[in-house]
């Protein structure tokens, strides 16, 4: 990985960091408010919330089986909870490497947000 690669990575990640932050604390203060509760402990409960459920979805996403639909357009559910309904392939490198760099991406992002939710919180000591 060249240093431009990493820099642009990391730009795109900081712009979808500011973007969950700002749209949860701006949600979260708007309910708050109309629930009675500060816009601080509100902006708080939100960005704890979200980073909890982001990295949940990291842990989540990393469970997918290596099995993969030969022809993802034509799958077939079948039985109670469904199945591929035809031929199987595992998956390649670049769809595993995928999911996995897809996981770290929640993960980081979920921690990230949900240290800045305990940082924000005024009941508590902050990070």
């Amino acid at each position: 990985m060249r240093r431009r690669e990493l820099v642009d990575g990391l730009r795109r990640f900081g712009l979808l960091l500011a973007g969950v932050v700002v749209v949860t604390a701006l949600v979260s203060v708007i309910a708050g408010l109309a629930f009675g509760a500060s816009p601080r402990r509100s902006a708080s409960v939100g960005l704890e919330l979200v980073g909890a459920l982001f990295v949940a979805a990291g842990f989540f996403s990393t469970n997918r089986a290596p099995v993969r639909a030969e022809n993802p357009d034509r799958i077939e559910p079948r039985g109670l909870l469904g199945g591929l309904g035809g031929a199987a392939r595992w998956a390649t490198r670049d769809e595993l490497d995928d999911a996995f760099l897809t996981s770290v991406t929640f993960v980081a992002l979920g921690l990230t947000v949900l240290i800045l939710g305990l940082a924000l919180n005024p009941r508590g000591n902050g990070v």
